[in-house]
């Protein structure tokens, strides 16, 4: 989904969850176009003084998968088998990051037997239509919404589970 103005997380959710609803029979929208599910996790994400969602966290977004009677959750996963959640932070600064959807990796020579890992993700725009009937259309040959970020800045990845297993593409 475009991201905009809104909260990084709860898009990289939405990019996640609706991943597995087109790939999988794992369907978390529970009818919702991507925006309506954005303002469903929104809703029960708290507000800073301001009225922003300033942080959110995988408790605020479990809180809308527990509605959802699907048995999805997010956890903390060292090594993810599909699209998973990326946090990524420069230098250890925690406070000032930016969560994402990746979806590959990759690695390229840095120097001599040195190499340099690489995450494929999914941020900021949007790469699918939805015609008059609501299908979703992915638009493959657009790559705007693709980035590659260094894998030695992501701080934390988070997993779709169900019934204590990682959710795949495969299941």
């Amino acid at each position: 989904m475009e991201q905009g103005n809104r909260v990084c997380m709860i898009a990289a959710v939405v990019d996640l969850l609706y991943t597995y609803k087109l790939s999988t029979k794992h369907d978390c929208a529970q009818g919702n176009n991507p925006s309506q599910l954005y303002d469903a996790i929104a809703a029960g994400v708290p507000t800073g003084s301001k009225g922003a969602n300033a942080l959110t966290f995988t408790i605020d977004v479990n809180k809308y998968l527990n509605k959802t009677n699907t048995g999805c959750y997010l956890n903390t996963d060292l090594n993810p088998a599909g699209p998973y959640l990326g946090n990524y932070h420069r230098h250890g600064d925690l406070l000032n990051g930016h969560t994402v959807l990746v979806i590959g990796s990759g690695s390229s020579v840095y120097w001599g037997p040195f190499h340099t890992y690489w995450d494929i993700v999914v941020t900021w725009e949007t790469n699918y239509t939805v015609d008059n009937k609501g299908t979703y259309h992915v638009n493959l040959s657009n790559t705007s919404a693709l980035r590659v970020v260094d894998h030695q800045y992501q701080t934390g990845s988070y997993c779709l589970c169900r019934n204590g297993g990682v959710v795949t593409l495969n299941n």
